[in-house]
């Protein structure tokens, strides 16, 4: 579930927590569309609370680093533990996507 939005210029951060599901995924697409169609390009995803993340939300967080940079941002993952990043490691997520 999305907690938290900050925005300072153009980069957005958002605080997770819990279960992420695939409609989730499908919220977050929608309302990360708006957010580059309002010209803010950079995203901080912080999954320090988050315990589970379903499988759509690989093609989700694809979806968004390429329209991120293609904008001129970018995309990074924080707090990334667990059996989240167990996941992560086992789909070679973490060569794709900037996980710090």
């Amino acid at each position: 579930m999305l907690q938290d939005v900050k925005t300072v210029n153009k980069h957005t951060n958002l605080s997770f927590s819990g279960n992420l599901s695939d409609e989730q995924a499908k919220t977050i697409l929608k309302e990360i569309s708006g957010m580059l169609s309002w010209g803010l390009n950079s995203f901080e995803f912080d999954f320090s609370r988050v315990d589970h993340i379903d499988n759509a939300w690989f093609g989700t967080l694809l979806w968004i680093k390429k329209m991120s940079e293609q904008n001129g941002g970018k995309l990074k993952l924080v707090g990334i533990h667990g059996q989240v990043k167990e996941k992560f490691d086992l789909t070679n997520m973490n060569s794709v996507l900037e996980i710090q």
